[in-house]
This record gives structure tokens, C-alpha cells and sequence, in this order.
């Protein structure tokens, strides 16, 4: 089995976007020829299929999706992604993409039987809304209001998830989400995303995403419910833009960084064995990567140390005993 974990395309057309710099800047110009070229790379490899881990586009317009649809429909394989923050700005998104997999309307956490493994998609894209009540997108009136805690999971999806979990307890569970269910404390950021200068002892960037508005507010009561079955093997996420990896209680949590900006790379992952080997790779034309960099914000870091790019994850399949061989 091989596939590609890919996040954070952002993709946009017509001036149905924003361009400015997180970690790093955005090439928008280029966004067409980055796409091709992402396309080329993950072609060439020839991978079962291809896990996108949300913020599929930028802003909810039907011509973002139409030409982000397009660009994935050139892939030569199936392709499964999960709705991020930027995908649910409006319910125009939600709809966009439960349509395209068969599910009922607005409606974008699912399941799949890929070879020996279960994959869970689960959708962390809903906003909460400072009275406990969920909206299926985020109200922008009441996200300037500071009216919105953050992204959460509703009870109803966590109830399917449990059942999922249930049924599905003789098989490697491999969970896909946007916003990450766990994270290292901290991270050698240089510049904040605001501009502002970090924290030379390590930037909380959990703690930075709630502050943005962002964060998953309830990873905590998920994250629970996911250590009780020892048959979960992996958490695939993005959100943050970085090329992440650590173990926690048995579970492996993986970040892969962003196709919108530094260091434009995803992670191709194949298992033989019992061994789950991952790597990262970058796109064959370099000066995307060099004219993204912001030398001046100091956020080499994103792209992750040589532990966080090139791993294999063993397992057993009646025991908690996942281990990251770095």
C-alpha cells in the first residue's frame, strides 16, 4: 500500500482568495504551475490514493472549487480529503464536498476500507459558538465579535466515530483530520504570523491557533475516545503548516505541512511488512520553496527536522505498541 498525505493547497481563482503570509509567503502568481507540478510529482510515484487533510481552498466560491476539482481530477487515483477551517467560511463548501462523495448533504465525515486498513475522515471544521450551540460555518459577524470559540466536533459525529471505532476493532485505523487532536508543547518558531517576534524558548502554537480563532476547542474529549481502542494506529493531520510527528500513548500523530507556501512538500507513506515507512518530498522545480522562504521571519523550522521528514511507524495489531523508528 502507498499514498500521499497532502494539505493546506489553499487553492483559489479569480480573486476569490487572500495572499498574505503565515509562516511564509504564498506564491499566487505561480499557483497554477505549482499545481501542475504537484500533480507531475505525485503521478510519477504512482500511489494507491491521496489523503488531503483539509483547506482544500481558500475562500467558499464556486470557481475555487471548480478549478481545485480540476486540479485533483488529474491525479491518477482516488482522492479523500477532509473540510478545513477555510473550507467551511461559508456553507457553500460543506455542500461542495459531501456532494462529491456521495454523502448526505452538508455532511463530510466518512469512512473507507482501503486495502487491510480503515481509514476514518472526520470532519474538525465546525464553529462553536460561545452559548455551546455549533454552526456548520463560520458567521463572520460573530467571529469579528470574538462570539466564536474556535473549530469543534459535534456530539453527533463523535457518537459515529465511536461507533465506527466499535466496529471496525480487528482493523489498522488510520484517523484523518484538519485541525490536529494533539501536539507538541512547543516549537522553535522565529515570527509569529501577526509579524510579531516568538518566544525564543518555543512557541505553544496550540495555544497560538486558539488565540487566531482556530483551534479545536473539544480535541481533548475525542482524543479519549480514540486511546480506548488499541487498533488506532495513526492520526493524519495539517492546519498548522508544518512537517510534524510524535507518539503519544501509542498513536502516532502526523502533521504535513502546506502546499500553499515554504517548503511546498507532502509526505508519501508505504507500508511492507508490518512497517509503515514515510518520507517527504518536494516538488522537482526548487524555486518555489527558495522564493517563499521569508528570511527575514526565520521559519525554516516549518519544514521539520530530519526525524519529522523521514520515519517508519511499527506495529502490532492486538497491542498499543506503535513506535516511531526515527
Amino acid at each position: 500500500m502507498r499514498f500521499v498525505i497532502l494539505s493546506d493547497t489553499h487553492y483559489y481563482t479569480n480573486g476569490h482568495g487572500k495572499c498574505g503570509i503565515f509562516w511564509n509567503r504564498p506564491l499566487i502568481d505561480e499557483m497554477s504551475l505549482i499545481a501542475s507540478d504537484m500533480v507531475f510529482c505525485i503521478n510519477r510515484i504512482h500511489p494507491d490514493f491521496v489523503i488531503h487533510c483539509g483547506d482544500f481552498i481558500d475562500r467558499c466560491h464556486p470557481d475555487n472549487y471548480d478549478y481545485a476539482w480540476d486540479i485533483l481530477g488529474r491525479i491518477h487515483c482516488p482522492v479523500y480529503l477532509v473540510p478545513g477551517n477555510h473550507d467551511t467560511l461559508d456553507d457553500y463548501g460543506r455542500r461542495e464536498i459531501s456532494r462529491h462523495y456521495g454523502l448526505p448533504e452538508g455532511r463530510c465525515y466518512y469512512s473507507r476500507q482501503i486495502e487491510d486498513c480503515f481509514f476514518i475522515f472526520l470532519d474538525t471544521s465546525y464553529w462553536l459558538k460561545s452559548d455551546g450551540t455549533f454552526l456548520s460555518f463560520r458567521d463572520q459577524t460573530l467571529y469579528e465579535a470574538k462570539q466564536l470559540k474556535g473549530l469543534a466536533i459535534p456530539d453527533e459525529e463523535i457518537d459515529w466515530l465511536e461507533k465506527e471505532l466499535e466496529a471496525n476493532r480487528d482493523k489498522k485505523i488510520f484517523v484523518v483530520t484538519h485541525a490536529p487532536l494533539s501536539a507538541k508543547h512547543s516549537y522553535p518558531a522565529a515570527t509569529l504570523p501577526n509579524g510579531d517576534c516568538a518566544d525564543c524558548d518555543g512557541t505553544d502554537v496550540s495555544e497560538l491557533m486558539d488565540l487566531l480563532g482556530v483551534g479545536l476547542y473539544n480535541a481533548d474529549k475525542v482524543l479519549e475516545l480514540l486511546k480506548r481502542y488499541n487498533n488506532v494506529k495513526m492520526v493524519l493531520s495539517g492546519h498548522w503548516h508544518i512537517n510534524d510527528v510524535f507518539d503519544e500513548n501509542g498513536i502516532v500523530f502526523c502533521q504535513t505541512g502546506s502546499m500553499r507556501e515554504y517548503p511546498y512538500e507532502f509526505r508519501v507513506a508505504e507500508e511492507k511488512a508490518g512497517l509503515l515507512s514515510i518520507h517527504t518530498m518536494g516538488l522537482d522545480n526548487k524555486k518555489y520553496a527558495e522564493e517563499s522562504y521569508c528570511e527575514d521571519r526565520g521559519n525554516r523550522w516549518v519544514s521539520g527536522s530530519e526525524e519529522d521528514r523521514t520515519f517508519v511507524v511499527g506495529w502490532e495489531n492486538d497491542a498499543r505498541k506503535n513506535e516511531v523508528f526515527k
